[in-house]
């Protein structure tokens, strides 16, 4: 071969070499500039939480969380938990592992790991998880679910008194309230009965209820006193309503559920049946309905106010064992089931299930309307319900005429009430208890004047006007029509929600003679202060 060709076949080499060579530095260059960081890059966005859902829902549901296949995550709900402010909600699945989800946000915040669990909550700032059990108790930071504490007590059901915040833990036989933020020394307050089993503790933790499988108590945790007359029946899980007024019995896979008034608990109890066995209930924010499950895996809206059932929701494709009511939101309820078929947790708003828009409204009559709120069956009273709220809503006179058929006037008090309520301080016996026999039957007119004598009065005239305020509170409210009526008035105007509803609920909170109106109407009040809105 001669040279001149040897060396062009070489210069051929050398440059595909060298094209080569650029090939490789090119790519190299490319997939270095995609992994190395860029600051002027944007951010990428997290991955979308796959079991969020917001399409192909059951009516009345607003999101699912969860699966109805077979999906690693997704592992059974069995208890649930909202923070205080309903912005996050925390569930136990069958691995006894807890999660945390931020409902306005749509995304998992922590999963604590597995642990035997009795009860949980979350604190008032919603950054700990505070974990009871049989032994001991738990504090859990969210954030990067961590331990914080732990310390000796038992945590068989807890619960977070408001303003001033106290952790109130209840064990065998004993409750203990802690100052929160933690540490702080209890206060110790124990049953009278030995062996007693902790069954259920109220939302404030003012009440907590315990059980040996002979005889119930339910204990006053503020002062340790026990609240008389107790349940008759033995509950194996004990519910409280808000209010404080009513107490659940709910015993697994019974078809009956009883519900005793605390205020005469061996007198006054309701019983609600079903077609099917319940699984487990809760009560609404309010108090006014009942929220139970059932082995047909439906959920049932029971009305507290006349003990009827209103409603029969289907979504859940199991059997739901958990239910928890929104803190804040009218009518608003968590269910969570567990089983192949369905490990979801579904977000609930009935309140257009319960009061449907009126698209031919009818001529409005307060005076046919009035008389059918004191109606003890639950569709009348609640379709009722449903005109007054939403005639209110669109002509503001209707609130004013409402307030003026109740009765509820800024007058002054009356001055032989006055003249009485100074007998109870007289020398003589028989004029202190003449006076203290006019007053009983004067109460309904004269509450909230003698409510606030009794920050001035004597030690005979403040147990003697206090016995003269327990005389109708013995007497659940819903037996009567008055009492119905008064409890449909209250929810009418916290739907409503106009400038115009909202004074008058003011109205019923400060000049109501009826200690039970005006209760309802400062939950309504505060309920209102707390909705964090849709």
């Amino acid at each position: 071969m001669k040279p001149a060709l040897k060396r062009d076949k070489s210069h051929r080499v050398l440059i595909q070499l060298a094209l080569i060579l650029v090939g490789l530095l090119c790519v190299s260059s490319a997939v270095v500039a995609q992994t190395s960081p860029n600051p002027a890059a944007p951010t990428a966005q997290q991955p979308k939480d796959e079991l969020w859902q917001t399409e192909n829902l059951p009516a009345d549901a607003v999101f699912r969380y969860g699966s109805t296949e077979r999906h690693p995550r997704a592992i059974g709900i069995y208890v649930l938990r909202f923070s205080a402010d309903g912005k996050l909600i925390a569930f136990r699945d069958r691995r006894q592992s807890i999660r945390v989800l931020d409902l306005e946000k749509r995304r998992l915040l922590a999963t604590l790991p597995t642990q035997i669990t009795a009860d949980f909550l979350v604190s008032p700032d919603n950054k700990q998880l505070i974990v009871g059990n049989s032994k001991s108790v738990q504090v859990w930071n969210i954030a990067d679910a961590k331990l914080e504490r732990e310390f000796t007590a038992g945590g068989y059901r807890l619960a977070m008194s408001p303003e001033p915040h106290e952790l109130v833990t209840v064990g065998k036989g004993v409750v203990n309230r802690y100052r929160w933020p933690l540490p702080s020394k209890p206060i110790v307050k124990r049953s009278k009965m030995a062996n007693a089993r902790a069954a259920g503790i109220s939302e404030d933790g003012k009440l907590a209820v315990f059980q040996d499988g002979r005889a119930c108590e339910v204990l006053n945790t503020v002062d340790g006193s026990p609240i008389s007359p107790a349940p008759r029946t033995v509950p194996k899980r004990a519910l409280i309503s808000p209010n404080s007024n009513l107490l659940a019995n709910i015993n697994y896979s019974n078809s009956s559920l009883r519900i005793f008034d605390l205020r005469n608990a061996m007198k006054h109890q309701f019983v609600l049946k079903d077609k099917r066995p319940f699984v487990t209930a809760t009560f609404s924010n309010d108090s006014r309905f009942l929220y139970s499950s059932h082995y047909d895996n439906a959920i049932v809206i029971w009305d507290m106010v006349t003990m009827k059932s209103v409603a029969r929701i289907r979504g859940h494709g199991s059997r739901v064992y958990a239910l928890e009511a929104d803190p804040n939101r009218l009518l608003c309820l968590a269910s969570g089931a567990a089983s192949p078929a369905d490990r979801t947790l579904i977000y609930w708003n009935f309140r257009d299930r319960l009061f449907p828009s009126i698209e031919d409204e009818e001529d409005f009559t307060l005076d046919l309307v009035w008389d059918e709120l004191g109606s003890d069956d639950a569709k009348i009273s609640l379709a009722a319900t449903n005109r007054l709220y939403r005639a209110m809503q669109n002509d503001p006179t209707t609130v004013k005429a409402l307030t003026d058929r109740m009765g509820i006037d800024r007058v002054e008090d009356d001055s032989m009430a006055l003249q009485l309520v100074d007998d109870l301080d007289n020398p003589k016996y028989d004029v202190r208890e003449k006076a203290t026999v006019t007053l009983k039957s004067m109460v309904d007119t004269i509450r909230p004047m003698l409510e606030r004598r009794l920050g001035t009065s004597s030690q005979e005239a403040k147990w003697r006007i206090n016995r003269i305020l327990r005389t109708d509170r013995l007497r659940p409210e819903i037996l009567t029509v008055s009492g119905r009526r008064g409890h449909r008035i209250i929810v009418a105007l916290e739907l409503c929600g106009t400038a115009a509803a909202a004074d008058a609920l003011e109205l019923v909170s400060k000049h109501s003679s009826n200690q039970n109106l005006v209760n309802l109407a400062k939950d309504a009040i505060r309920r209102s202060k707390d909705d964090p809105g849709e």
